[in-house]
């Protein structure tokens, strides 16, 4: 009589099969990516790149931007995954099969260097004296970004290279590292960092370089080109500033922060440049709880453009991480024309020693200008009707006034047709 087995005893062989079976076959699998790992090293990688870049003939600048084009455009990390696979599919079993493997890559990746050439059109580096320029004829427009887009404004993205101010990054067209922000809070720092600033002449929006806290070796910049005019020589810009300071970086691989404010010529106006890395005891900064970041809230620049009349004038702002792609940098901007102002003397001595003879408003951006002057009783002694007139201490008659305190109005209109008010007290002293 044949006896059948029973499901238990079917279940128990089973058990006791796959016991056996699959810890030899997870250490098999562990096996081969340590293989994977040691016939990935097995061939000498400082010597592949020495040789890809010799080949290339290209500067060790160059061949650095060429590595971060061949990681972050043609994803050539995944060429470590297909030789693991090619590994586990016994292809590669030798560091001889491995340095084969590593030929091709170099036959490959010296044909995509056509494409990065293309990519970066002929590799459009910032450096100075050369800054971005658009084309002039316009006036200054949309400089705040209340538009709520990068109308009249430049935008480009590219890669952090060691160096520092305008030669740590090579940039290309682009808008993948510039964004729009409308109000709310810094991500990282909390509220005590805006994203829109908060000053005058702030709006609802302001425009990001960077990506926020997150690191990929990525570097962003924008611009803005135009001819100054009456209407706009009262400029201001603004920005706030969040970067990592990691110790283990030297100076040129940090991420930073760069503006410039020059004209066509590449000169740099005054109060037109500011380069910083962050770090302990950097003017300005405070270190964010928990991190290795600093940030520099909200700051404004005054620029009086008065004397750049009919100039062209580009103003750049520039934010990377670090070259290692390990670190990050990011920055807030903003700008504004502020229109027309009037300062006005508090003191007057008309003894003809040619210091403070007159009483003179000062103008700024302003198209015309009413003044009228009062004694203590309330007279009018003197009155002014143009930018350039003057009262030299003289009532309506001819008569000279006597010492003492007194009182103007004045209104005025800028070149934008905004009115512009003020009033005080001037003493005369005889």
């Amino acid at each position: 009589m044949s006896i059948r087995p029973t499901r238990f005893l079917i279940a128990f062989c089973l058990m006791v099969f796959l016991l056996q079976v699959m810890p030899a076959k997870a250490q098999d699998k562990e096996g081969k990516v340590n293989e994977a790992e040691m016939l990935w090293q097995s061939c000498d990688h400082k010597a592949f790149h020495r040789g890809l870049e010799a080949s290339l003939g290209v500067s060790d600048q160059q061949y650095d931007a060429f590595q971060k084009y061949l990681i972050f455009i043609k994803k050539t990390w995944k060429d470590q995954e297909l030789f693991f696979d090619l590994v586990h599919q016994e292809k590669i079993n030798t560091s001889e099969d491995a340095c084969k493997y590593f030929s091709t890559l170099l036959i490959r990746y010296r044909s995509y260097y056509p494409d990065f050439l293309v990519y970066t059109d002929s590799l459009v580096r910032v450096s100075y004296p050369d800054p971005v320029l658009l084309s002039c004829g316009q006036d200054l427009s949309n400089p705040g970004f209340e538009d709520n887009n990068f109308s009249s404004w430049d935008q480009q993205e590219g890669f952090a290279i060691d160096g520092s101010g305008l030669g740590g990054v090579t940039l290309v067209p682009g808008a993948g590292q510039s964004f729009i922000t409308s109000p709310g809070s810094d991500p990282l720092v909390g509220s005590d960092l805006q994203r829109v600033y908060p000053g005058q002449g702030g709006g609802n929006h302001s425009a990001m370089i960077g990506n926020g806290p997150l690191a990929d070796g990525r570097a962003g910049a924008i611009s803005i080109s135009f001819t100054v005019s009456q209407a706009s020589v009262n400029f201001s810009y603004d920005y706030a500033v969040v970067l990592e300071a990691p110790s283990i970086h030297t100076a040129p691989q940090q991420p930073y922060f760069f503006l410039t404010l020059s004209d066509q010529s590449g000169n740099i106006l005054p109060n037109g440049a500011y380069s910083v890395t962050a770090g302990p005891g950097i003017p300005g900064f405070t270190l964010v709880p928990g991190t290795d970041a600093y940030y520099k809230n909200w700051t404004s620049v005054y620029v009086d453009l008065s004397a750049y009349v009919g100039q062209c004038l580009t103003l750049t702002f520039i934010c990377r991480d670090c070259t290692q792609g390990s670190h990050y940098g990011y920055a807030y901007m903003d700008a504004s024309n502020l229109g027309g102002h009037v300062t006005t003397p508090n003191v007057m001595t008309p003894n003809g020693d040619g210091i403070n003879d007159e009483f003179k408003i000062n103008c700024s951006g302003i198209a015309s200008l009413h003044c009228l002057i009062f004694n203590r009783w309330g007279v009018l002694v003197g009155e002014l009707n143009d930018i350039n007139d003057t009262w030299d201490g003289h009532d309506k008659t001819g008569i000279a006034c006597i010492p003492g305190v007194y009182y103007y109005t004045v209104k005025a209109k800028d070149f934008g047709g905004h009115e512009v008010s003020e009033k005080g007290f001037v003493q005369l002293l005889r």
